[in-house]
Parts: structure tokens; sequence; C-alpha cells
């Protein structure tokens, strides 16, 4: 990725936040759209001295916006990450149909002729219910509505990258987890909750999930963008690649936090109605075509999230 120039959307968002960073310590020249105003700090602790992202106020719904900031930087390769609805707090319909169906489009129409290829962020949730590990070919079902327009805007890019010819490629991502997150997930809703004392109440633990470390799912994006070009559509999934149950991976979180952590772990103090589901990924086809392999393994990425979490807490303390 040296010297490649590079715009990525989504940019202040827990993945965007990392891959940003690896972007710019692989030497690339890197462009980041927000629309707040600010930019993200860098969550590893190690100081780059390369330069900088270099910062772009811009909606991604705005078209006319998006259209000259892209041909202004005319970069080589889009990641595009921007997504809404995925936290518990964005709830607005509109926004999601906005931001998962027409931005995508209003991407997609806004790209110079320098864009040689576009790699984007898909979920694991677009899969329709599965009792096993599923490939690429598995059916897709969305059944939340951040899932389903999340699905139909990358359904929309597959048809315009089918007729136009131009390389995109969807990461489905299972399971991301690491420093930084503060989201709703089972792995930093688990940590937060038993670093403050507090009781975490869980379902029956007999879920399959698949996780993958993040600096695993950021090493995937880069991937897609040096291999070789295959023009139009193709899409991979990206994870742990190993079948977990729930109880297991929670149980792994409290041990490595201690002090009798596991005792504050409530297994079926919430229902489910997914007993036995599995949200798993077959890898298969990105170690194949991508030379993907996950190289965290599950414990030692946990370690690593718990002790971000600890530095964080006593940061702010001190603060």
């Amino acid at each position: 990725m040296a010297g490649r120039r590079v715009l990525v959307t989504g940019a202040t968002g827990f993945i965007g936040a990392h891959l940003l960073q690896a972007l710019v310590e692989a030497g690339s020249e890197v462009h980041a759209l927000r629309r707040h105003g600010g930019a993200v700090d860098l969550v590893t602790p190690h100081v780059t001295r390369r330069p900088a992202p270099v910062w772009h106020d811009v909606d991604v719904l705005d078209r006319a916006a998006m259209m000259h900031t892209l041909h202004d930087v005319s970069p080589d390769t889009v990641f595009h990450l921007a997504a809404y609805g995925a936290r518990p707090a964005e709830r607005d319909l509109d926004r999601m149909v906005a931001v998962n169906v027409h931005a995508p489009v209003t991407l997609w129409q806004s790209l110079p002729p320098s864009v040689s290829r576009m790699i984007v962020a898909g979920t694991s949730r677009e899969y329709a219910k599965a009792t096993r590990a599923v490939e690429e070919t598995y059916p897709c079902g969305p059944v939340t509505l951040y899932s389903a327009t999340k699905h139909a805007g990358i359904t929309l890019l597959r048809a315009l990258a089918a007729r136009e010819q131009r390389a995109v490629t969807v990461l489905r991502l299972f399971g991301p987890y690491g420093p930084g997150d503060t989201s709703a997930r089972v792995i930093p809703f688990t940590i937060a909750q038993l670093l403050a004392g507090k009781p975490v109440p869980l379902s029956s633990g007999s879920q399959q999930y698949d996780f993958a470390y993040i600096d695993d799912h950021v090493m995937a994006f880069l991937l897609a963008a040096t291999v070789p070009l295959r023009p139009g559509w193709s899409v991979y999934n990206i994870g742990g690649g190993v079948p977990r149950l729930l109880r297991e991976v929670v149980e792994a979180v409290a041990e490595c936090i201690g002090t009798a952590a596991s005792d504050r772990l409530h297994f079926s103090a919430r229902p489910t109605d997914d007993d036995g589901l599995a949200v798993c990924g077959d890898i298969s086809a990105a170690r194949r075509e991508l030379g993907y392999v996950p190289a965290t393994p599950l414990r030692t990425g946990i370690a690593r999230t718990v002790r971000w979490w600890r530095e964080s807490a006593a940061s702010r303390a001190v603060s």
C-alpha cells in the first residue's frame, strides 16, 4: 500500500479507525471523510511518524460534495465503511435507509476514473439463519433493519459493478472485536460490565459465533486492496474461521479479568430465540484467493482488549 492514494468513509468508527492507522503505517496517502468535524485518536500505543490522514468534512449523502471531493482527491482505492444502525441508539429508519442504501449509490456515482477498486464492509448478518458455518453462496435473508438495509445497498453495488465491470470487493465481517470498541457487541459489553463489578445478563450461551481480532479484519481489507484486480463483483467472509460457543467466549473474558468475574456471568438471564443457531463464516475463499489467515488467537485478542479497557479507565480517572 506504500504510496497508494486511498479514501476511507466511516473512518471515525471502530473498524475504520484501525484501518486508517494501518494505511498510514503502510505509507499510503490517506484521505478520510467525516461529518462532525472530529478526527479519531490512534488506538494503538506506538506513535507513527508517517503523514497524518487528510480529513474532509463531507456528508456521504451530499452527492455534489462527494463528487467534488473524490475528483479532487483522485484516489486509486476507496474503502467504504460508513454505516448507520449497528448501535442500539441508531434507530432512525430514514437515516438507516439513507446511509446504508442511498450512500453507496451516491459514492458509486461520484467515483472518478482514477479509482481502480472499491472495498466495502458488509456484515455477517446479511445471511439467512444457519446452524453451521456458511460459505459465500449461502442464501441471504437479513432479519434486522440494519442488516436488511446494508444488504440492499450492497446488492445495488453488485448490479452496478456487473454493469460497469469496475472492481468491487465486499468483505462480510464476522465478530470483529478489539481495542477501541465500546459498542454493545458481546465482548466489549461483557468486559465493561465485569470491570465495573456489575452482573452480565446473558442468553443460554448455546449459540455459535465466529470472532476475529481487529488486526485480522484490517489485514483482510489490505489484502483485498492489493491482490490482482478482478473486474466486477466479489465477496468474501472474514472471521476467525473457528465456530465458538458464546458461553466459551464470555467465560474466556471473565477468566482474563479474574477476581471471580465468572461469578457475575448470568446465563439464561435473557430470553433467546436462536439457541443452537450459528453466526459463523466459512473463510476458505478468503484464504485461497486473498491469502487471508487469521493470526491472533482468541485469548490473546481478549487479553489485549481487556488491557485497553483497563488503561482507558485509568486514563479517564487521571484526567
